[in-house]
């Protein structure tokens, strides 16, 4: 079988939203954790990063400010892999769904 061909599709069926610095949205906090950026939003999910390394098929409790008040959920890790490597630390990147 050959490779997948890649044709420039958007694969993504929701909008996604990329919260400003500063925003509430920007980041979230994670039960077991700390605190993670937030790469970009959708209806149906977020892609986040931090220093936590975050197993695909786990769910994960987190808290996020909104709009009128603070939010607390569980999602399910889609996919996480290792964003960047510095001398001092590693960052972690996941999809949450």
């Amino acid at each position: 079988m050959g490779r997948p061909q890649l044709t420039g599709e958007e694969r993504r069926h929701a909008r996604r939203r990329v919260p400003e610095a500063g925003e509430p949205a920007a980041t979230l906090r994670l039960r077991r954790g700390g605190d993670c950026r937030v790469v970009d939003l959708s209806h149906g999910g977020a892609l986040i990063e931090g220093p936590v390394r975050l197993e695909p098929g786990r769910q994960v409790e987190f808290r996020m400010a909104g709009r009128a008040r603070e939010v607390s959920a569980t999602a399910l890790v889609v996919r996480a892999a290792v964003a960047q490597v510095m001398p001092d630390r590693v960052t972690y990147r996941a999809a949450l769904k």
